[in-house]
């Protein structure tokens, strides 16, 4: 894709926000909207020159990869744990409403993550 419509998918995050209407009406169904900040990524990938692709650049993708795998470790470690420790509180139905909220929040920062990690990698 060019880098103008990277920019342009870049304002679909906005649509995350509508998640916020959860803390208002309670209906899980709103949850699900906070994987739109995964478009955030948008911004940072729009930004990169990707006019020629070397060896460079691909190693950057691998290492921003990398770390993304990184971060998916601790993230999936901090979800079951956060899952564990509530299960002891809540009945299932709320911590089944509550784990979309995360998967969808853990899911746009991995994507995020990588977007922001390969936009610094290609600046070095």
């Amino acid at each position: 894709m060019s880098k103008r419509v990277n920019f342009l998918f870049g304002f679909f995050s906005l649509f995350g926000l509508i998640g916020l209407n959860y803390f208002s009406t309670h209906d899980p169904s709103y949850l699900s909207y906070f994987a739109f900040f995964a478009f955030l990524a948008n911004f940072f990938v729009a930004r990169i020159d990707t006019s020629v692709l070397d060896e460079r650049y691909y190693e950057d993708v691998r290492a921003a990869k990398a770390f993304a795998f990184d971060v998916a470790i601790v993230e999936v470690t901090i979800f079951f744990l956060i899952n564990l420790i509530m299960s002891l509180y809540f009945p299932a139905a709320i911590l089944g409403h509550i784990s979309v909220g995360l998967v969808a929040i853990c899911y746009a920062s991995l994507i995020t993550t990588y977007g922001i990690k390969l936009y610094n990698l290609e600046k070095r």
